[in-house]
């Protein structure tokens, strides 16, 4: 995305005005240099407005799941942001913010670091919708189910959303075996965010578990292999968020893993 808007830019702008944009001052390191800078730092000034501004040193408060500090966007009437206490802070102890619930990913792409044992974090995950039969299509959209909406395991409630197992409910409908409960469903009678009947929701059982196996087997090596590499120490900022950030989709996908396991 940024190369896209360097390419469209430059080497325009440094043509139109060689004073102000010189061509050796406008590479593309520079470039991804101040963008990032901006996209990390960056505050909107005002709730809802697309303008955003470089506050140096508000910018240097560092997040974390219970801050002490709200972040107050621009004072007009103060001309500066303000940082308002939610609860006491001993002298000499740091203050924090909160960032927002954002996944392990978005907090390593965006800020440069992940938590160890991050609870709220989120894992992509897809749907095959492919092979829907028109029958399946109707009873998904008769509840508005989206199986073009990204899906997410995880997250502070359950790991398994309601939408999701629907979808995979919905699709374990055999459009002849199957016929009068996925009328059913399509008439708004029956319900798919709850089990439909033992058959399907075993169907749906395994196919989860399946699903998200799968996915923990990508990994080349384990979650306990990963907490043995983290205790060992040694590594450099870097390496220890992103394998933080790991060992963090991890434990969601064992969560849901168990979840799937338990479905009856």
């Amino acid at each position: 995305e940024f190369r896209f808007v360097y390419d469209a830019l430059f080497p325009k702008l440094s043509d139109a005005f060689p004073a102000e944009l010189p061509a050796d001052k406008c590479t593309w390191r520079d470039f991804l240099w101040a963008a990032s800078l901006i996209d990390t730092r960056a505050w909107a000034t005002e709730a809802g407005c697309d303008v955003s501004s470089l506050v140096p040193c508000a910018d240097m408060l560092n997040h974390h799941p219970s801050a002490q500090g709200m972040v107050k966007r621009y004072d007009a009437e103060e001309g500066c942001a303000v940082v308002e206490l939610l609860a006491p802070v001993a002298k000499g102890r740091q203050v924090f913010v909160f960032y927002g619930e954002l996944s392990s990913a978005s907090k390593l792409i965006r800020f440069g670091f992940a938590e160890h044992g991050d609870e709220g974090d989120t894992v992509p995950f897809e749907l095959d919708t492919e092979d829907a039969t028109e029958g399946q299509q109707q009873a998904m959209r008769a509840w508005s189910l989206r199986p073009d909406a990204q899906q997410l395991l995880g997250g502070r409630g359950d790991c398994l959303s309601q939408r999701m197992l629907a979808m995979v409910r919905v699709l374990h409908l055999d459009s002849e075996a199957d016929e009068e409960a996925l009328q059913g469903v399509i008439d708004k009678r029956l319900d798919p965010r709850w089990k439909l009947s033992d058959g399907n929701e075993k169907a749906v059982r395994d196919t989860m578990t399946s699903l998200v196996d799968a996915m923990l087997q990508a990994y080349p090596t384990s979650l306990s292999e990963d907490e043995e590499r983290l205790k060992e120490g040694g590594l450099g900022e870097g390496a220890r968020a992103c394998l933080c950030h790991v060992m963090s989709q991890k434990r969601v996908l064992t969560r849901a893993k168990e979840r799937a396991r338990g479905l009856a």
